[in-house]
Protein backbone atom coordinates (compact mmCIF):
# COMPACT_ATOMS: atom_id res chain seq x y z
CA UNK A 1 0.00 0.00 0.00
CA UNK A 2 1.36 3.42 -1.01
CA UNK A 3 1.00 6.23 1.53
CA UNK A 4 0.30 9.87 0.57
CA UNK A 5 3.94 11.03 0.74
CA UNK A 6 5.19 8.16 -1.37
CA UNK A 7 2.43 8.72 -3.95
CA UNK A 8 3.27 12.44 -4.15
CA UNK A 9 6.99 11.66 -4.52
CA UNK A 10 6.28 9.20 -7.33
CA UNK A 11 4.18 11.86 -9.11
CA UNK A 12 6.99 14.43 -8.75
CA UNK A 13 9.53 11.94 -10.12
CA UNK A 14 7.35 11.33 -13.19
CA UNK A 15 6.93 15.09 -13.73
CA UNK A 16 10.68 15.73 -13.39
CA UNK A 17 11.46 13.18 -16.09
CA UNK A 18 9.35 15.23 -18.52
CA UNK A 19 11.43 18.40 -18.02
CA UNK A 20 13.72 19.04 -20.97
CA UNK A 21 17.06 20.83 -20.48
CA UNK A 22 17.24 24.27 -22.06
CA UNK A 23 19.74 24.80 -24.84
CA UNK A 24 20.86 28.15 -23.38
CA UNK A 25 21.87 26.74 -19.98
CA UNK A 26 25.64 27.06 -19.59
CA UNK A 27 26.09 23.57 -18.14
CA UNK A 28 24.18 22.06 -21.05
CA UNK A 29 26.52 23.35 -23.78
CA UNK A 30 27.84 20.97 -26.39
CA UNK A 31 31.34 19.70 -25.64
CA UNK A 32 32.83 21.27 -28.79
CA UNK A 33 31.48 24.78 -28.12
CA UNK A 34 33.51 27.50 -26.41
CA UNK A 35 31.29 27.20 -23.31
CA UNK A 36 31.60 23.42 -23.36
CA UNK A 37 35.41 23.66 -23.48
CA UNK A 38 35.34 26.21 -20.65
CA UNK A 39 33.10 23.91 -18.58
CA UNK A 40 35.52 21.01 -19.13
CA UNK A 41 38.54 23.08 -18.05
CA UNK A 42 36.63 24.42 -15.03
CA UNK A 43 35.72 20.89 -13.97
CA UNK A 44 39.33 19.80 -14.42
CA UNK A 45 40.52 22.66 -12.20
CA UNK A 46 37.91 21.80 -9.59
CA UNK A 47 38.95 18.15 -9.47
CA UNK A 48 42.71 18.74 -9.52
CA UNK A 49 43.08 21.85 -7.33
CA UNK A 50 39.94 22.84 -5.45
CA UNK A 51 39.26 19.30 -4.26
CA UNK A 52 42.76 18.89 -2.78
CA UNK A 53 42.80 18.06 0.89
CA UNK A 54 45.31 17.34 3.63
CA UNK A 55 45.18 15.95 7.15
CA UNK A 56 47.33 17.86 9.63
CA UNK A 57 48.42 17.07 13.14
CA UNK A 58 48.12 20.60 14.49
CA UNK A 59 51.32 21.71 16.18
CA UNK A 60 49.41 24.42 18.09
CA UNK A 61 46.62 22.45 19.75
CA UNK A 62 47.54 18.82 19.06
CA UNK A 63 44.31 17.94 17.26
CA UNK A 64 43.97 16.42 13.81
CA UNK A 65 42.41 18.66 11.21
CA UNK A 66 41.21 18.32 7.63
CA UNK A 67 42.24 21.19 5.35
CA UNK A 68 41.02 21.69 1.80
CA UNK A 69 41.60 23.99 -1.15
CA UNK A 70 43.73 27.03 -0.28
CA UNK A 71 44.06 25.89 3.34
CA UNK A 72 46.40 23.00 2.45
CA UNK A 73 49.50 25.24 2.70
CA UNK A 74 49.06 25.49 6.48
CA UNK A 75 50.54 23.20 9.11
CA UNK A 76 47.91 24.05 11.76
CA UNK A 77 44.20 23.23 11.95
CA UNK A 78 41.50 25.61 10.73
CA UNK A 79 40.42 26.55 14.27
CA UNK A 80 43.97 27.60 15.16
CA UNK A 81 44.26 29.54 11.89
CA UNK A 82 41.12 31.48 12.88
CA UNK A 83 42.41 32.05 16.41
CA UNK A 84 45.70 33.37 15.02
CA UNK A 85 43.84 35.83 12.78
CA UNK A 86 41.73 37.07 15.70
CA UNK A 87 44.81 37.41 17.94
CA UNK A 88 46.69 39.38 15.29
CA UNK A 89 43.67 41.63 14.77
CA UNK A 90 43.43 42.31 18.52
CA UNK A 91 47.15 43.06 18.74
CA UNK A 92 46.95 45.53 15.87
CA UNK A 93 43.93 47.19 17.48
CA UNK A 94 45.73 47.51 20.82
CA UNK A 95 48.81 48.95 19.10
CA UNK A 96 46.76 51.66 17.43
CA UNK A 97 44.98 52.52 20.69
CA UNK A 98 48.27 53.36 22.45
CA UNK A 99 49.31 55.93 19.86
Amino acid sequence: MVNGDEKRLNELNKACKLIQPRANWLWGSSDSSAQGLFNEKRLELCITKECEWKLVDCRSCGSTGLLDGDQTDSEICLDCQKLNRVSKKRESTKGRGME
